[in-house]
Formats: structure tokens, sequence, C-alpha cells
């Protein structure tokens, strides 16, 4: 079973989806436009502000009489974290074109109006045909525009949307930009603002790219500022060069441009940045400390040559990269007529050196760490070389069980915009997923099929089912909210906007109750047959971060910055209690919903997992310590054992009841990001930081399946809930399901033999395999339940009464849907 996850951003992640080193990143990261300080997200509250104010003085439809100067607004074309863009008919002369103006309009700041004015005054030097021609620049009643040419077609990033480019295409289309880029450089003008949505790609000129945007452009012969986002950041810093990251200012100029080249060169082939993370400081840290993956990690078809191109373009170091965005031209001109380019791929050894520059601390203790490994091996090797007994039977079968690679079952095109959002139902029937053009799609988990469709507006952010897969809760970045009963209504049974995005969505497992948090604020809503009726909306002490029901939905918690957490009734939803933890925001009910579990730091490298009633939020005086220290944890599937990824990324297994350490059998290779269980308990879905998904068994820690590398969204990647199938979003639109169930090894021709030679052993762990192996058979399972229960323990008689109940459940027919094997 699948722990209940708390929901933030585009998407889930468990309760304890947080590490203390990125938080502590995160902290008093200094905002990229007014440089005040951000919140845990990376974002500005004041930014905020400034935002909310400018919608109130530029609302998104414009009064068709509205005019600025000579020119009369007809209709919004787009909106960024700066300014706005409007089609406008010019008097006199007639003609169409478009005019922008700062997004706070009036209320706009000193540097935003001189950011503003550098953008004009940067773009009125150049000509190029792949760049957009800027006309003149005007101040009406203090609010400023400029006018330019109306290229009438998409963007590159709206066109991305649907999936990669093809080689070909993504070449040319950098090619021309890298030409355009180069006649802004030779007249004194540094983009510094790369990226797809800065891309139009002129429908009247066969989809030829044109530059726009020099908002954020340093001239040569200004003293701009280091680093300029929009309040977006993190579509913008995906695509930063790491000197405009660190904040060297004296080291830009063209190669940052070039950097970005080949970023949005990377976006095409790829569809994905360079770069991701959930939330704005992760992407600066990855930019500053972190290689991007290979192109071809992700599309093996990419050509040699282009990922070659590309990675020279995202070298770390300015020296490292093409000199000028020309000689990039140049390049891509060679590849396009067949020709081999000039650049070749770094060796491992030159690749780990330029990572020593990168982060010189951790390599020199890295090389220490290796020597003093191999010396150790070394001499424990021959130490223990007198002494060494052949393995047993079991133990050599869990050594070399064939690890099942990636295997695909099927796929579901999403047939619009990327995936953003994923999530599976508990009863497992189902699997929701949300695009970035706002649309919802539901799946069926046997045949893939969508099920039913909704459209909303802006792109979906947060989910939540009811226990049944009948009702689910849909929020999105632009605020607007809707619970849909998506087996008998096509559209949905109650709606609603809140103030700002909605950050929180939770929905009680009956479906009765919801919750809906945005920004500061918080929404109670009772649901019925006929709609939804608010029951109560208030302010909560901080950003709401994600919000979650317990198992019988009488009561719920609420995350929120600053390491606060609300316990909340479920009927009424009033505050209860307010729990406070000194650097984490992990909590997580117990499966049965009687207890609260919450990191505490009581000294330094020792951290605690302190349980709490949730009938009034007092401690419960049930404590698990840890001294390894605790990145996240979830609860085993029969609430028996507590699972914990420490510091070092290995998983410790605890007593749930005595908090006593039973084992640490698996080693991951990065940092947890979420985690599930098979439903018998005996297997465990990981997925990491390094993108990739692995299945495990768990007493032996034997990998059964994986690595599955996911490219895109990486963290919404988790188990189906009958444990048959790894759900992966893809970045070609589409989500794809791929074989979770262990292989059967090589002698060996059905698993049911398999099952016979490890019964067999009579042991423990070859039952587990067993049943691992046939988890859908009663006798198995009830013959483990009794193996284990000899041991007299309460964790194992826990163990062996889950076991039972399981068994008991499938021999009466209740069992969850099945995926193809």
């Amino acid at each position: 079973m699948e722990p209940r996850y708390l929901v933030y951003g585009s998407f889930r992640v468990a309760g304890s989806f947080l590490q203390s080193s990125m938080t502590s990143h995160a902290l008093n990261t200094p905002c990229p436009v007014c440089r005040a300080p951000c919140d845990w997200r990376g974002v500005c509250p004041r930014c905020v502000l400034v935002g909310a104010l400018a919608g109130l003085a530029n609302p998104a439809d414009p009064d068709p009489a509205r005019k600025l100067g000579s020119y009369t607004l007809v209709d919004l074309l787009g909106s960024g974290g700066m300014g706005r863009v409007w089609r406008a008919q010019q008097e006199g002369l007639g003609r169409e074109i478009a005019l922008k103006t700062l997004r706070a309009g009036t209320l706009a700041d000193d540097a935003a109006r001189e950011r503003f004015r550098r953008e004009a005054h940067a773009a009125a030097r150049l000509r190029h045909p792949g760049i957009v021609t800027v006309h003149e620049v005007g101040e009406t009643n203090g609010e400023l525009f400029l006018t330019m040419e109306l290229v009438r077609g998409e963007t590159l990033a709206q066109r991305l949307r649907s999936g990669p480019l093809s080689a070909r295409n993504a070449a040319e289309i950098v090619r021309s930009l890298a030409d355009a880029v180069h006649h802004a450089h030779t007249h004194g003008v540094i983009h510094r603002d790369l990226k797809p949505s800065n891309v139009l790609l002129d429908a009247e000129r066969l989809d030829v790219p044109r530059l726009t945007d020099f908002g954020v452009a340093m001239l040569a012969d200004s003293s701009a500022e280091t680093l300029t986002s929009t309040l977006e950041g993190i579509g913008t810093l995906a695509y930063l060069a790491p000197e405009q990251a660190s904040g060297g200012r004296t080291r830009q100029g063209p190669p940052t441009d070039v950097y970005g080249l080949g970023a949005v060169l990377y976006h095409c082939l790829t569809g994905r940045p360079p770069f991701v993370g959930d939330y704005p400081a992760a992407v600066l840290r990855a930019v500053v400390e972190s290689r991007p993956p290979a192109p071809r990690a992700i599309d093996p078809n990419i050509p040699r040559d282009l990922e070659t191109v590309c990675l020279k373009c995202l070298e770390y170091d300015p020296s490292g990269r093409y000199s000028s965005a020309a000689e990039l031209r140049d390049e891509l001109d060679r590849f396009l007529q067949g020709e081999p380019v000039r650049a070749r791929p770094l060796s491992l050894a030159a690749r780990m050196w330029r990572q020593g520059r990168r982060r010189p601390a951790i390599a020199a203790l890295s090389g220490a760490t290796v020597l003093l490994v191999i010396a150790l091996t070394v001499a424990l090797n021959r130490a223990a070389l007198p002494i060494r007994r052949a393995p047993t039977p079991l133990a050599n079968l869990l050594t070399n069980w064939p690890v099942r690679p990636a295997e695909l079952l099927g796929a579901t095109p999403l047939k619009s915009g990327g995936c953003s959002a994923l999530l599976v139902s508990p009863c497992g029937r189902w699997v929701a997923a949300g695009d970035q053009v706002g649309a919802v799609r539901v799946i069926r988990s046997d045949n893939f099929a969508i099920q039913a469709s909704l459209q909303l507006d802006g792109t979906i952010r947060v989910m939540d089912w009811s226990q049944d897969g009948e009702w689910l809760l849909v929020g999105t970045q632009t605020g607007h909210w809707c619970l849909w009963e998506h087996s008998r209504s096509k559209e949905p049974k109650a709606q609603g906007k809140v103030l700002a995005m909605v950050d929180a969505a939770a929905l009680r497992p009956d479906g009765q109750r919801h919750f809906l948090g945005s920004y500061s604020a918080g929404e109670f809503w009772q649901n019925s047959s006929s709609g939804a009726s608010l029951i109560y909306s208030n302010s909560v002490p901080a950003n709401v971060l994600g919000a979650r029901f317990n198992a019988t939905g009488d009561r719920l918690f609420v995350v929120c910055t600053g390491n606060i957490f609300l316990l909340l009734d479920g009927d009424s939803g009033q505050v209860i209690q307010r729990l406070n933890s000194e650097s984490s925001l992990n909590c997580l009910f117990t499966l049965t919903g009687t207890e609260l579990a919450l990191i505490r730091d009581r000294q330094p490298g020792v951290q605690e997992l302190e349980f709490f009633r949730a009938q009034d939020g007092l401690p419960s005086g049930r404590v698990i310590r840890s001294d390894r220290g605790i990145g996240s944890f979830c609860f085993s599937s029969d609430g028996g054992r507590v699972f914990i990824a420490n510091r070092a990324n290995r998983i410790d297994i605890f007593d749930a009841a005595t908090g006593k350490l039973l084992a640490s059998p698996i080693q991951l290779a990065a940092t947890l990001w979420r985690w599930g269980f098979s439903p018998d308990g005996l297997r465990l879905f990981t997925n990491t930081s390094d993108e990739r998904s692995h299945v495990w068994e768990i007493h032996s820690g034997a990998p059964l399946v994986g690595p599955l590398v996911s490219p895109w969204l990486p963290w919404a990647t988790t188990l189906s809930a009958d444990g048959g199938a790894i759900v992966r979003p893809d970045p070609n639109a589409q989500v794809s399901f791929w074989n979770a169930r262990p292989i059967v090894p090589d002698g060996w021709a059905k698993a049911a033999e398999v099952s016979r030679a490890l019964l067999k052993l009579g042991t423990p762990d070859g039952l587990r395999m067993a049943a691992a192996l046939q988890p859908d058979d009663p006798a198995i399972l009830g013959r483990l339940a009794a193996v284990v229960g000899r041991g007299g323990a309460p964790a194992e008689l826990r163990e062996a009464e889950f076991l039972r109940g399981r068994a008991n459940q499938m021999e009466g027919g209740r069992r969850l849907p099945r995926f193809a094997q």
C-alpha cells in the first residue's frame, strides 16, 4: 500500500518530502528581482504583492476603449513575470502591432521601469530577421509601454509542450537563433535570458524563429545588475548560465548566451530543461553544482554529434564553451550538412577533473575516501580469506536474483501539454494525469485507456482522490479548483477560485469535505450531491505547503512554511493544535489515523520521530530515535514497522512499537524522493534524486526491478496500487506503465516452480520471496504468517496478523485490480 502523501506544486511527494539541506539552502535566498528575502519555495512575498496589485491595475480583459498614446489595446497575447504583451491597433496608420506594458502598470517601482527602458534601448540597436523589431517606447499617464512588430505564431515553449523536436528541426532552430544572437553581440547586446518562451515561431515565414524579450539584456557599455529573473523564476533559472546563477558579473559575456542557446537546444532535443527542481533555490543549486543528464541518456535516438555540441555549450567553465554564437552557428551548419563536427566528447578523466574544479572540497574528500576504501578493502579481504564460507542456497539465490530491466506495459497519450501532476487512486482502478494546459484525464489501470477528461484554466498543480476513487479534487496554478465525480459526469460537481495559486488540496477519504490552501489562506468546504458549500475561510500563520486527512477522515494536518503544522478537526475545520518542528517539514499520519508522526531535532546529529495523538495533538509518549539522521520516513503496509531514509541514503527499518532498529537492508545511490509498498508489504518502491526508480525485496534488500529513468517530473513517478506497475510521466506528453513484478530466473519456467523451491527452505526469507513471486496465493501468505508469528515479538505478531488478513481477503475474492504481467 502506498503511504498517504502531501501534495505540493505540480507533483505528489511523501509527507517527508523535504531534506534539511535543501530547506536551509532555500531559506533566506534573495529574490532575483527585488533582492528581498524569499520564503521556503523561493517565492518573494513582495513580488507576489506587486503582482496582485498589478492584476488590479491592468486587468487581464482590457477595456476595448482603453488607449495608450495613439494605440488602442485589442486583446492580451501573453503575460510574464515582468510585463504583458497586447495586440494593439495604431491610429492613423491602421496597422496592428504588439504593445508591451509593465505588469505592475503605474505601480511599478524605479528598478522595474529602468529595466523596461533598458529593454527598449537594447532591442532598438538591432535589425535582424531573427529578432523582433522594436518601433518605439512611450509613456502615458505614468505608464510605460513599447511597441514592436506583431509576429503571428506560437512560442517555442508552446511547441515543445507536445514533446521534443526532431534532431534536424532542433538544430535548424538553434542555428537561426545563434545567428541572431551573434548579430546582437556584434552590436554590444548580451541577451542573458534565452529560453523557449522568448522565441517566437513566425507562422507567416514558415516558422522562422524570432528572438524577443531583451528585458534582462546587458549592454557592453552599461552596469546592469548581475541577476534579473521573472517572478516565475524557475522557468528562467533552468536556463541560466552558472556564472549568472553564482552572481559573478565580470564573467558574463557572449559565452553566457552560448550557454543559453545550448539550454534551448537541450530542451528541444529532450523535451525538458537541463535542470529541474521543485522550487527556484533547488534549480539554482543544481545549475551551480551539477551537470545536466546527457541528452542520449534521455533519448538514445539523439545523434551523438548533436549531443556533443549541446554539452559543449553547457560547459560549466565559459572557456570550455564555443567562444562565440557564430562559432556555434558554424558548428550546427556542419551538422546539418552531414559533415563531422569539430567538438569532441570529454573523456572520463576530463569530466572528473572539471567536476572537481566545480566542487573542489567535495572532490578532495571523495579522493581521500576512495583511497581509504581501497586500502580497507584490501586489508579486510586478506584478513577474511582463511575463514570464507560457501554461501547458503537462499543467500546465493537472493544475491544473484535477476533484476527486471525497464519493460513497457503500455502508454496513454495526453494529446495536449506535458504532464504536470500524476496521482494513482487508492482503490487502484484509476490514474489521474494533469497537464500544463489545464487538462485532467482519468486513465483506466487495466487497459491504459482514457476514461474521462476535464478542461480547467491554468497548469494542473495539485490533485487528491477519495478512497473509493469516485471523486477527484483538482487545483491549478491560476487558483481555479474543482470537485469532479468523473464516472458519472463530464462536468465538475463544484468549482471555484482562490486568491492565488492552489498550493495544497486535500479530499477527505469519504469525499464529504475538502481543504484548499493558497499562499497564506485556507478554505474548508462541505461537499454534497448538489455541490459544495464553504464552511470557513481564514488566514493561516504562514504559506501553506500541503495538507492531508487521516485514514478515518476525522483529522486533517496542514503544513506551513516555518516548520509549522496545524492539526484540524475533519468535520468543522477548526484548529485543534499547533505543532512546530525545529528543522523539518516531515509529517505523516499512522495508517490507523490515530497518531501523527513528526521529526524533531534533539541534539546535533541525533533526530527523533515523535508521535502525537490525533485526538488532541498531545504527545503519545512514543519516540523512535536515530543517530544516523532522518531524511524521510513512511510506515509499512501493516503499520508495524517504520522505514527511515537516513543521511547516508540507507534505509533503516524500526519496530514501530518499541523503536528498535531491526535492519538496514537497502542502500540507495541518491536522496530519496518518494516510496511506496506493494499490497503484501514485501516489495518496496523507491524514487531518488538521480531520477531513477527501483523495486526492492524488503528483507534481503535484493533489487527486483530497475533502474527506470524518469526524465520528466521524476519526483512524480510512482507505484500502482496493486504493486504491478511503475507509473511514469513522459516528456512526449504521455503517461507510461512499466512492469514492476519480479522476474523469474533462467532455468525455471514458471513462478510456481520457483515458489516451491523456496517453500522447501521453510525460512521466513524463503517464504517472503515465494510470496513476492506469487502475491495472489493465500496459501503461501498463510504459511508465511505461521512461520513469522513463531518469533513472538510484537512486530512479528503484527506482521503475522497482517499477512493472515491479506490471505483471508484473497480467499474471499476481494483483491485489488491487477496490471497485466
